[in-house]
């Protein structure tokens, strides 16, 4: 019988029927769920193992902490050895355990349920994975129209298809932006506060609506300038929405830092004016698909601004192509 099984659904399964805990030497002692995730050379530096064991066991406890369904939620812990209960056993002493002790449990049950939640965890490991290490890009703007939250809002939803983290000052477009971005991710389960990150200045007067519950938030006693150089300095690109001078100061300290600038010229404003500024130097540097995608940024259609910006941001950030296409509109 042909097995639709992944390699990673493969080594968690072989992991729990043999470490009988769920530890990070356990893990670096069976390593087939890190080679796995990220290649054979990951067990041939020793410091590499390490870290990444320790991350996925703290993760696999996250994820099995998240399962709703409290059935489910056991025998993940279960089969992953990660009570404390299960600590020494083997895989059939565990079911052994949940079926003398847990109400409602039957060997059948934990047999015909345990393969979907093998799956379901590996699944949600390996997004985790491929999110982990999201590269951060800025977002700079303002609105120039009552169309701008709309735009955001949408802008958000693209972005959280891309493997990136969002940091945006706790302007409106930030606001929207970044909020966007994470109700999308928990939409696909793959939310995590360290995708969207807002800075607030505490003496702002422009300040949106900050403090929904989502992403981290940093407050900075700071001037406007300081915050800007706080905010871009770890950034991999800067990405334009409208604005004003102060979105003009942005793109300046990224071109000042070498960080590639996307200007989203659809949305009015600075964005607009940087857009036509450097359209010669664009055609110039990118590649012909990635010039079209340039054009395209001021199109009437937002959604193809948008799309044309994500297809940009995946070109600079070496984001591989069949990560971003299948997301986007035809």
């Amino acid at each position: 019988m042909t097995t639709t099984d992944s390699p990673l659904h493969l080594a968690l399964q072989s992991y729990g029927r043999t470490a009988r805990c769920l530890s990070v030497e356990a893990m670096q002692n069976w390593p087939q769920v890190l080679i796995a995730l990220a290649g054979p050379e990951i067990v041939a530096d020793s410091a590499a193992r390490a870290g990444l064991a320790e991350w996925v066991v703290r993760q696999l406890y996250t994820e099995i902490s998240a399962i709703s369904d409290p059935i489910n939620r056991r025998i993940a812990e279960a089969i992953m050895a990660s009570a404390k209960e299960f600590n020494g056993l083997y895989v059939t002493e565990r079911a052994k355990y949940v079926r003398d002790n847990d109400q409602g449990f039957s060997d059948e049950l934990f047999k015909r349920r345990r393969r979907r939640i093998l799956a379901e965890l590996a699944s949600r490991l390996a997004k985790a994975y491929w999110i982990k290490d999201a590269p951060p890009i800025f977002l700079a703007g303002r609105y120039t129209d009552s169309a701008g939250e709309a735009v955001a809002a949408e802008l958000g939803k693209a972005l959280a298809t891309l493997p990136i983290t969002l940091l945006a000052g706790g302007s409106y477009v930030g606001v929207a932006t970044c909020y966007a971005m994470s109700k999308s991710l928990q939409d696909s389960r793959t939310y995590a506060s360290e995708r969207t990150k807002l800075f607030v200045r505490t003496t702002s007067t422009r300040l949106g609506p900050v403090y929904e519950p989502f992403g981290d938030i940093r407050h900075l006693d700071s001037t406007p300038t300081h915050a800007r150089y706080t905010m871009l300095r770890d950034a991999r690109l800067a990405l334009l929405f409208g604005g004003g001078n102060g979105t003009a100061e942005e793109a300046a300290i990224a071109a000042e830092l070498d960080i590639p600038v996307i200007a989203l010229a659809t949305t009015g404003g600075t964005a607009r004016e940087y857009w036509f500024r450097n359209a010669a130097g664009a055609q110039a540097t990118l590649p012909p698909a990635q010039f079209n995608n340039y054009r395209d940024l001021n199109h009437p259609d937002h959604t193809i601004a948008i799309q044309s910006s994500i297809r940009l941001i995946a070109y600079h950030l070496n984001i591989r192509a069949d990560v971003v296409e299948p997301t986007l509109r035809p």
